[in-house]
């Protein structure tokens, strides 16, 4: 479990500031910034919770804890997709929602967005591949 919340991690201040530059994407309950680069093919997340929202480091803990289980139910799965295209992909989840999430809403909500992006940079090599090969 360890290694595995090390290997999830974005520590690099830089990768951070690259991420933050990022056009935020907002799928309710998060406000999502993502950026695709090239490497191994993992993913790597930083989960943020407003202290304004939410005053007890309970509850934002408890958001964190939920989101992190989620998302590390399908990391396996999104990993060798990465690892296929020989990408890592940078996700920043940004809570904004009102109350507490239910799990199985957190992970609907990660697994729409994340097959939304990775079809939308398959339908993106398709047809650029395609354009050119019309020419």
């Amino acid at each position: 479990m360890a290694d595995r919340l090390k290997k999830l991690r974005i520590n690099s201040k830089k990768q951070k500031d690259k991420l933050f530059s990022q056009v935020p994407t907002y799928e309710y309950p998060f406000k999502i910034y993502h950026l695709l680069d090239t490497g191994e093919g993992e993913l790597h997340c930083l989960i943020a919770v407003s202290h304004k929202q939410f005053k007890k480091a309970v509850t934002r803990n408890r958001i964190r804890r939920v989101v992190r289980a989620a998302i590390f139910e399908i990391m396996d799965d999104t990993n060798k997709l990465l690892q296929e295209k020989n990408q890592n992909l940078y996700l920043a989840l940004v809570y904004i929602g009102e109350d507490n999430p239910k799990y199985e809403i957190i992970k609907e909500k990660i697994i729409v967005f994340l097959h939304r992006l990775l079809n939308y940079e398959n339908n993106k090599e398709n047809t650029d591949s395609t354009t050119n090969t019309i020419n």
